[in-house]
């Protein structure tokens, strides 16, 4: 990249952030090794962190470019929603979707090349570059969900896992792979007691 600012603009994603790097004697040895030759995990020059939300709605009035960075499920809340809505209709941005956004998510809408999407109940028109990466997704694949679930049950202690957070035909299919343990997909607004 040129050098321009980039911003993280997320609340949840800076408090995480800093529980890595507090944390980094448990990440992976790639992770560690760039600690120690680079002193920070998430830090960098032309790093600028948005705080609160005042800093985050003067992005918006900003014309010159920059990068970015804010989290958010599936495009779906948070303050990735304002940044899309004040950047979708132009042509000489992008926005680059990290990872699976489920069928119904402004996500899935904006991945699938509609020309207009409502965002905040109202209609606006597509003209920025939609394009996804895998490679930043935190959601990790149908053989991995497997192993996590088999390793983390090594004597057949838990009683139910619940899968709430996906497309729903692939749910039905890890459920089908989860041995040992019972699987439910609950329905919208069923309750279950716990015990």
């Amino acid at each position: 990249l040129p050098e321009i600012p980039i911003f993280t603009d997320s609340p949840l994603a800076i408090k995480s952030t800093k529980v890595y790097q507090h944390n980094v004697e448990f990440l992976n040895e790639e992770a560690v090794e760039f600690q120690q030759k680079h002193g920070s995990l998430f830090d960098f020059p032309l790093l600028q962190v948005i705080e609160d939300e005042k800093e985050s709605e003067l992005l918006s009035v900003m014309n010159t470019p920059c990068v970015i960075i804010s989290a958010a499920g599936m495009v779906e809340g948070g303050r990735i929603q304002m940044h899309v809505r004040n950047n979708v209709g132009f042509a000489e941005n992008t926005i680059l979707i990290a990872g699976f956004c489920a069928e119904g998510t402004l996500g899935h809408r904006l991945l699938s090349g509609q020309d207009f999407v409502e965002i905040n109940r109202k209609p606006r028109p597509v003209h920025a570059k939609i394009k996804r990466t895998d490679v930043f997704s935190a959601h990790p694949d149908h053989q991995q969900m497997v192993t996590y679930f088999e390793e983390s049950n090594p004597k057949g202690d838990l009683k139910n896992i619940f899968l709430v957070h996906g497309d729903e035909t692939q749910m039905g299919i890890l459920a089908d792979d989860v041995k040992h343990t019972q699987v439910t997909l609950p329905e919208k607004g069923q309750s279950f007691e716990l015990n």
